[in-house]
This record gives C-alpha cells, structure tokens and sequence, in this order.
C-alpha cells in the first residue's frame, strides 16, 4: 500500500513540474499566427497599457502589420549571423520611421510610456540567452 501511494505521489509530482515547465513559454511562439493575429494582438496590448482611443487604433495596426512584416522578411534573408552595415543601417532606419509615426499618433504622455515600455523590453531581451531569442 504504501508503495503504490509512493508512486502515486511522485507520478503526480513529475507530471507538475512537467506543466510548471511547459507553461512559462511564450503562446505566440506555440502558435504559427498570421501577420494580422500578431498585429491585432499587439494592438490589444498597447490599447490596454497605453489607453489608445479607436481612431489610435486604426493608425497604428498598419504601421505594426508592416512592421511585422518586415521583421518576417529580415529573419527570412538571414542567411549567417554577420550582419552587414547596410542591413544594419536598413533596420535603423526602418526603426526610426516607425517610431516617428508612433510619435505623431500617439500624445506626448502615451508616446513617453511607449519609450519606456519598449526600452524595459529590449533590456529584458538583452538579458534573455540568444537560443531563447529565436
């Protein structure tokens, strides 16, 4: 009796790490999501931690489709892990466009939390192991 609640409990305890594992990975990753599910997605998140009105809304999903988009197309032509300077000088300034437009839709208090909210991101992936990354 004993041994079969012993192996009872410790089934019961493998199975949990197992979930506990499992579920701290990123949904987005599991799932292969079209360009419109990602943007829409990305939408919601920033209507709820920046409070953006439906007309914000409406600008801004194209300018993140696109962005996505050529994001998509950037990993696609990686064909080493060199980056040449123009590929580096194309993604700044694809980066500084997009942030111009996100500046001119957004108010100075939304546009200053967006900095913020982007700027924790990319510390957080400078932090993160680059296997995890990809």
């Amino acid at each position: 009796m004993k041994k079969i609640m012993l192996s009872a409990i410790l089934t019961i305890f493998t199975f949990s790490l197992t979930l506990a594992q499992s579920g701290n990975q990123d949904t987005s990753k599991k799932l292969n999501l079209s360009t419109e599910q990602k943007a829409s997605i990305a939408l919601k998140k920033m209507t709820r931690s920046l409070g953006l009105s439906n007309s914000q809304q409406q600008k801004i999903k194209p300018l993140l489709v696109e962005s996505i988009k050529k994001r998509k197309e950037r990993k696609a032509n990686r064909e080493s892990k060199n980056k040449t300077v123009t590929q580096t000088n194309e993604k700044f300034k694809q980066k500084k466009a997009f942030q111009k437009k996100m500046k001119s839709i957004l108010t100075k208090k939304q546009f200053k939390k967006w900095k913020k909210k982007k700027k924790k991101r990319k510390s957080k992936m400078k932090r993160m192991p680059a296997i995890e990354r990809n």
